[in-house]
């Protein structure tokens, strides 16, 4: 399935034209996430930020026990976008959780999209 069609499904952008997904689908990065895949790790400056194509990912932070899932983020989802709107520390750690596929944004093109 290409990454336009899968865009299509996903109930969170069914208001975006043809033309503004084929916009995000071409500036973003497509990759493969595993299970234990970090797509940002806690503490880190954000550099981008990512959509959740297929698959799940999860929040996690550190804590005194060890480690916390704080949610499990579904197909539709940004996530990673507030380190680069306030150019702070990652407040979390997410991994993937399943076999799936995200669209990696630099904070150039998130910039030029917003």
């Amino acid at each position: 399935m290409s990454v336009l069609v899968a865009l299509r499904a996903l109930p969170a952008l069914r208001e975006y034209s043809d033309a503004e997904l084929a916009v995000l689908a071409t500036a973003a990065v497509e990759q493969r996430m595993s299970p234990g895949t970090i797509l940002c790790r806690e503490g880190e400056v954000g550099r981008s930020c990512f959509l959740v194509v297929s698959g799940e990912a999860e929040v996690v932070r550190a804590a005194a026990e060890g480690e916390r899932v704080l949610a499990t983020i579904a197909p539709g989802t940004f996530i990673g976008q507030i380190a680069l709107v306030d150019r702070g520390p990652r407040s979390a750690t997410v991994r993937g959780r399943t076999e799936g596929v995200t669209l990696e944004l630099s904070r150039d093109v998130f910039e030029r999209l917003l």
